[in-house]
């Protein structure tokens, strides 16, 4: 169903009836392609079921989300998910499986901000690049100090923006509280 969009024509202004709408198909529009022609009770669209969602699949990836789920497991609702934010390549390039896997022992958000930075492409590196999650950076650029082992004396006061954005932001990203390093 096109969405539509209405205008209002003028008529005679000695009409009984000076407006009328007119219904227009705005062919722009990709969300109506995802939307039921279904109505609920209060004429509000209703989304495609999963079952209307997998036979608008092309074939071959209907097969692999039927194995997934049937053979594998996988939840099928994930899986929507993912094919709708990534697409059918990356689904069928086996992105879909890591990210699925990574799930099991890292935070789901620690996953989409890595891919986030770096793409959905590069998730298999995740674990080679996750270095944790802090509150903020002062947090993150503490830990890494210790990592490199840097003895600062108490009195020395240290502008933790500045480190991170001098010396740091270079093999590292912060992005929504995880810390990732760049070198993976």
């Amino acid at each position: 169903m096109p969405r539509t969009t209405f205008r209002t024509v003028h008529q005679n202004p000695h009409s009984p009836l000076s407006h009328r709408m007119i219904s227009l198909p705005n062919p722009t529009s990709e969300l109506m392609t995802m939307i039921d022609t279904r109505t609920s009770a209060d004429g509000v669209p209703t989304e495609l079921t999963n079952t209307q969602w997998l036979q608008r699949l092309p074939m071959r990836i209907q097969q692999k989300v039927q194995e997934l789920v049937n053979e594998e497991g996988y939840p099928l609702d994930d899986i929507r998910e993912f094919i709708e934010s990534y697409g059918y390549n990356n689904f069928t390039s086996g992105y879909y499986e890591a990210w699925a896997d990574l799930t099991d022992h890292y935070d789901n958000e620690a996953i989409e901000a890595f891919v986030e930075d770096n793409g959905i492409e590069n998730i298999e590196s995740f674990e080679d690049a996750y270095c944790g999650q802090y509150g903020d950076l002062r947090e993150a650029v503490e830990m890494l100090l210790e990592i490199y082992e840097v003895d600062v004396p108490d009195f020395v006061v240290i502008d933790y923006e500045r480190t991170w954005e001098a010396n740091l932001r270079h093999d590292y990203t912060f992005e929504g509280g995880f810390l990732f390093n760049r070198n993976f």
